[in-house]
């Protein structure tokens, strides 16, 4: 939204600039300086960057409205707190800390998940080894008359219990392995899919500090190209007023700082979703703490 607010000031500008330029021209053209041709080109210049501003003005509605729908509102129910008198693309910090701690991508929800599944499988692959183990169970109430009357063992019912314990893992041997190796390959399953959330996260983090570092020296960049550009759209247009160029100069000029400064606008966008990609890829951010 702020981008394509910041884009309408700019074409706003642009045919404010180009009007003054036709009004030049008609007045040279009366004085007979110069012939129809160069106020028809002047007029049809000042045309084309009006043509922009309805599609910008279009374009500025629907993200409106789009956000709107985001919030769970109905369309226009954000734009008296979208609308300010001077808009332009959020600016992030100049200054980024250059070591950020590993441990940060903890904070994902996919890397978290993978590591409990992680976790959840080593359990229950250590359940399924203890099934090798003999278990031996008491059955039947403990009670007062028992501890009193030393029948708490009943000989024959214990020896039973016993051999039943003890034989129960080797008659159960191939379906207990069988069930380790199957939790074993599970276990490392979710072992690769922890390995591969784990360098999902490394490389998108990655891939956000370099759309953040390369987005800020285009920004540098188109900075002076702009700066630049509007000297000589100023220079050019001093010099029509005083009769040392054409229109065609002036217009060449005009166009070449529409299109320096749309891709400046373009520039800060990029810089500031890069550090939107870069808070996502840590899961939310980081702190000092």
């Amino acid at each position: 939204l702020r981008s394509a607010e910041a884009r309408l000031a700019v074409v706003a500008e642009s045919v404010r600039t180009r009007g003054d330029t036709v009004q030049i021209a008609g007045w040279r053209a009366k004085a007979g300086e110069i012939d129809t041709l160069e106020l028809r080109q002047a007029e049809s210049s000042l045309e084309q960057a009006k043509a922009s501003l309805s599609s910008l003005k279009q374009t500025i509605s629907q993200t409106r409205n789009r956000l709107a729908l985001l919030s769970g509102l109905a369309p226009g129910a954000l734009d008296s707190v979208l609308t300010v008198k001077s808009p332009k693309v959020p600016e992030p910090a100049k200054s980024m800390a250059v070591g950020i701690p590993a441990d940060t991508l903890e904070q994902r929800p996919d890397v978290r998940a993978a590591g409990w599944q992680w976790l959840a499988a080593v359990a229950r692959t250590s359940s399924a080894k203890r099934e090798r183990l003999p278990r031996l169970s008491l059955s039947g109430s403990l009670g007062i008359d028992t501890l009193s009357s030393g029948k708490l063992f009943n000989p024959e019912t214990a020896a039973a219990s016993l051999l039943a314990g003890l034989s129960a893992p080797l008659f159960d041997a191939g379906r207990i392995r069988a069930g380790i190796e199957e939790r074993t390959a599970a276990q490392d399953e979710a072992w690769e899919s922890l390995r591969s959330s784990v360098l999902t996260a490394l490389s998108e983090v990655e891939d956000a500090l370099i759309a953040c570092q390369r987005s800020d020296e285009r920004h540098a960049t188109l900075e002076r190209a702009a700066k630049a550009a509007r000297d000589a759209s100023r220079l050019a247009n001093l010099s029509y007023k005083s009769g040392d160029t054409d229109i065609l100069t002036v217009l060449e000029a005009q166009r070449t700082l529409l299109s320096v400064e749309d891709s400046l606008i373009s520039a800060r966008s990029d810089r500031a979703a890069a550090r939107v990609r870069l808070y996502k890829a840590l899961g939310g951010g980081w702190s000092d703490a």
